[in-house]
């Protein structure tokens, strides 16, 4: 989905809405909402509503401050709640959602998109880490409600130490739905042997007159790629370090420059890099 770039003036930033608040952008209006990064232990419920003709493109980087590299791994059972967001978007409405979830602890992250007017389009991208104890829970649901509407979901993940991250998520075509398309994909990348990444992708279709697809790899760091490397003359460390930054880089044109930076520094010093004890200066 190209999203043209959106004006200043018209740009929304939400910041720790209210518990039950429903965030609406109106018929034809193009905004982009932040949504920071969830703090505490509470549940985070947020709805959104794109209402006709509406664009909107979300950012959530639930990654952890710069100087929470310093500070002692929490329990996984102390450190962040449960997330759920809700998108309801009607006729020729499209969304564009974008998370990044970055941390040692644990979190559950649940997320419902319903494609409830005929053209509606939601194109998802997310990238995840998990280092230390991790133990990270991601679902992803798109309902197809309505005729010739699109669904493209990509999720792609590292982790290592004795991270474990689940993905579950489902793409269901309703009856109503002929002329639909919904993609699915989730690529996991594991570091260790102490490291688990589990991806279970679904698919539920009532409808004959779709097109749908779905998909999940996980595995280690491809050998050949990284002896290509080598073979130019790339350390062992540096290429392994490039392998995993190149994992997750299809979600760097869509992050702002501070969190581009601050995933790659993530990566490199919590994830490529764990193994050596070391980062990339």
């Amino acid at each position: 989905m190209n999203t043209p770039a959106i004006p200043q003036q018209r740009t929304v930033s939400v910041e720790n809405p209210v518990q039950g608040d429903v965030i609406h952008v109106q018929a034809y209006q193009e905004q982009e909402i932040l949504l920071h990064q969830y703090e505490g232990t509470l549940p985070i419920h947020r709805e959104i509503h794109l209402h006709k003709g509406a664009r909107l493109r979300v950012l959530f980087p639930g990654i952890p401050p710069q100087n929470i590299l310093s500070v002692p791994e929490a329990p996984a059972s102390e450190a962040h709640p449960h997330i759920f967001h809700h998108f309801v978007l009607e006729e020729d409405s499209q969304l564009l959602l974008t998370e990044v979830v970055f941390h040692s602890s644990s979190s559950q992250h649940h997320t419902v998109i319903e494609l409830q007017g005929p053209g509606s389009k939601v194109d998802v991208l997310g990238i995840y880490g998990g280092w230390g104890v991790a133990e990270q829970h991601h679902s992803y649901i798109v309902h197809h409600h309505a005729p010739h509407t699109t669904s493209t979901s990509h999720f792609r993940s590292v982790v290592t130490g004795t991270a474990h991250l689940v993905f579950q998520d489902r793409i269901h075509i309703a009856r109503g739905a002929p002329k639909s398309d919904g993609i699915l994909s989730i690529r996991n990348l594991i570091l260790n042997d102490g490291a688990h990444a589990e991806a279970y992708p679904e698919l539920e279709i009532e409808n004959n007159d779709v097109s749908c697809s779905h998909g999940a790899t996980t595995g280690g760091i491809d050998p050949h790629q990284a002896y290509y490397l080598q073979s130019r003359g790339i350390s062992p460390e540096e290429s392994r370090a490039l392998l995993v930054l190149a994992h997750i880089a299809t979600a760097f044109p869509r992050l702002p420059e501070v969190y581009q930076e601050q995933v790659r520094r993530l990566v490199l010093e919590q994830l490529a890099y764990a193994k050596e004890g070391g980062a990339i200066q």
